[in-house]
């Protein structure tokens, strides 16, 4: 978001950054936006529209003027997003592939100082408040916000932030390791402290990768008065990869009797055994589906239903916190989900949850090199047999556009040549004898290879997913909010988020 994305430009200085999530399983749907910016004249207006670039678009959510009008430069305001001439649905979906914009207008600027597109563009954001300091800092209500970019390759596990804030007279700031409340060792040190602080990155270790991805890392700016923190916010992350648990292929022949039918289904979890809880993304391709629900019973055995799904309408996102007999369930792997439409009301695929595809890709955009604000998603679930050189595998997407899906060999992040290209593009993609030589099983079970989906619109990749092995109990989350990071900023150097 800049100055120069309003017509006519005006003579601005003015910068910011903004943070919005959408959760999309409550009903309706909730819009959380917080702004921060240094607007100098003072803002008369902030909204939300729907558009391209450089584009007058229409508008869809205005900021109560009560809330931007603010003090401190920073306002955060909650929508509900409900069906009006169009669906809830379509919002989101114009929502994630970018096409919203917010607007900021000042006294200097009544037409627009400030605007921007809400795109996919950061791997982490943070609040920072002088109420989450350690000690609480005192005679302050300092607050601030900060995302940052991540290069997991080309320079290896690089964090770029941006960070806006109001603190007076700022003498330090830091990125440190340690949860919330946890005062930890200090990481990278601030050449500039005084906001906006921006252009510096440094880069993680593998295991400081891997607590950042925890939320285990915090960010806190330090003032003459408050030594120890004015103000401080826990780095989170966005869309992280998940650790996943168990899989499930759906298809008609699992139902008990087997149903004949061409549609298809995939589905992943993950588990932490420490609170139970279970989350789920669940594809499915089945026409005229009315129900989505979770069962127990085994491989051939007839069903007892247990919950519903959050939703119906592919792709699924959703959690519940399991009781005890539901973990023992699970664990016996009798647990399995039930797609019913109006063609087969008593089900039309079923997928037992289990261990089974042992190897999965989770495809989004963020895992693109260059992560692409997209709506689209998909799931890969794979079977390798060393000893014939082969893999099973069921892949399914919703990108409509689609031109290809390889699997190509290299790390997070890396980028190559499609090594593999799979045998037709449109989902679901399904086969049970790709070949792959010696060093290619090598390269896939060290987990240095991954799933592409690509489209017209985005020829080196909408969707990327690295090929991993599940985990037995699991800690980081499917992307249930959907978080997208606007940075407001016209300085000198610094590029399009």
């Amino acid at each position: 978001m800049f100055p120069t994305d309003i017509l006519p430009v005006p003579h601005s200085r003015a910068k910011g950054v903004a943070v919005c999530t959408l959760e999309r399983n409550a009903r309706p749907r909730v819009l959380d936006c917080e702004v921060q910016h240094d607007i100098v004249s003072g803002v008369v207006g902030a909204a939300i529209y729907e558009g391209v670039r450089r584009s007058r678009g229409r508008l869809l959510f205005e900021f109560p003027l009560d809330t931007v009008r603010t003090t401190h430069k920073n306002f955060r305001h909650t929508f509900l997003v409900e069906d009006t001439s169009e669906s809830a649905f379509q919002l989101e979906q114009n929502f994630r592939n970018g096409l919203w914009y917010i607007e900021l207008q000042s006294e200097e600027f009544p037409g627009g100082e400030l605007r921007g597109q809400l795109e996919h563009r950061h791997r982490f954001f943070s609040r920072l408040s002088s109420e989450f300091t350690v000690p609480i800092a005192s005679g302050t209500t300092s607050i601030g916000l900060a995302v940052a970019t991540y290069k997991d390759f080309d320079p290896l596990r690089s964090v770029t932030p941006t960070v806006l804030h109001n603190v007076d007279e700022p003498i330090s700031a830091q990125h440190r390791e340690g949860a919330f409340g946890v005062v930890g060792q200090s990481l990278y040190r601030f050449k500039r402290y005084e906001s906006p602080m921006r252009r510096e990155s440094y880069s993680l270790t593998v295991g400081e990768e891997r607590d950042i991805f925890d939320d285990e890392h915090y960010i806190v700016v330090n003032s003459r008065k408050n030594p120890d923190g004015a103000v401080r916010g826990q780095w989170e992350a966005i869309d992280p990869y998940p650790e996943v648990a168990f899989t499930a292929r759906l298809e008609g022949v699992q139902l008990t009797p087997p149903v004949n039918t061409r549609s298809r289904g995939a589905a992943l979890f993950t588990y932490n055994c420490e609170n139970r809880l279970l989350e789920y993304m669940v594809f499915h391709n089945a026409d005229g589906a009315f129900k989505a629900s979770m069962h127990v019973g085994g491989p051939g055995e007839t069903s007892a239903a247990l919950w519903d799904l959050a939703r119906v309408q592919s792709p699924i996102f959703g959690s519940r916190v399991l009781k005890p007999d539901e973990e023992f369930v699970l664990y016996q792997q009798r647990m399995h989900v039930i797609i019913s439409s109006t063609f087969f009301p008593l089900g039309e695929i079923r997928g037992q949850v289990s261990t089974e595809f042992e190897f999965f890709a989770y495809l989004s955009g963020t895992w693109v090199p260059e992560p692409v604000s997209t709506a689209r998603a998909g799931i890969g679930l794979f079977y390798p047999n060393t000893t014939l050189g082969e893999v099973r595998y069921s892949i399914h997407h919703d990108v409509i556009d689609v031109t290809g899906v390889d699997m190509s060999r290299g790390a997070v992040g890396e980028g190559s040549a499609a090594l593999i290209e799979m045998r037709r593009a449109i989902s679901p993609i399904i086969g049970n004898d790709q070949a792959l030589d010696d060093d290619e099983m090598d390269d896939f079970i060290d987990e240095l290879m991954y799933l592409r989906v690509r489209s017209i619109g985005h020829p080196n990749g909408e969707l990327r997913g690295q090929i991993k092995r599940i985990r037995a109990c699991c800690f980081c989350l499917l992307p249930i909010l959907i978080v997208f990071i606007l940075v407001v900023a016209n300085w000198a150097g610094f590029g399009a988020p």
